[in-house]
């Protein structure tokens, strides 16, 4: 197993073992994403946390310029985003499409935690975009992060006040 399976599958013991062998924290897959940003989509915080003691690159970037930070955001997983942040994560990084984290909420997300409420989302909806995917993609193992950012902010701006 790979350690970016590993950080995908949310599998801490198979992540280590990986780590043990010398695997680089910082290994990308062909689209350029890191498995910190995969621990980061899944709300995996152990994962998160153990990549960045051994040197995750908190900002790197995939080939559309998304970060760790917006995986988490977009992905509404507010505990990691926290975390990404505590450790100095850059919430003003622009992707491919001008975007921030913070841009896309980050800040919102963490507010509503600290008092209790729930996201304006909720991880069921992302959860559904993946479900939708799976089904249209079943030969490929893989998200379509622009897609379930286009359907949030749709979704974010299709709401009122």
């Amino acid at each position: 197993i790979t350690l970016i399976k590993a950080a995908k599958e949310g599998d801490f013991d198979k992540l280590l073992k990986c780590l043990r062998a010398g695997a680089d924290a910082n290994q990308r897959d062909a689209k350029g994403r890191t498995p910190l940003m995969f621990a980061a989509d899944t709300g995996d915080v152990a994962i998160t946390i153990q990549l960045m003691q051994l040197d995750a690159d908190i900002d790197a970037a995939d080939e559309r310029g998304k970060t760790a930070l917006h995986y988490a955001t977009i992905c509404e997983q507010i505990d990691v985003a926290e975390v990404l942040l505590e450790a100095g994560a850059d919430p003003e990084a622009r992707d491919a499409n001008g975007k921030s984290a913070s841009d896309l909420g980050v800040y919102e997300l963490v507010k509503k935690k600290a008092k209790g409420e729930s996201s304006p989302l909720g991880r069921e909806a992302v959860n559904d975009v993946d479900d939708e995917e799976e089904e249209e993609e079943e030969l490929e193992e893989d998200f379509d992060l622009e897609e379930i950012e286009r359907q949030a902010l749709e979704r974010m701006a299709g709401r009122t006040p």
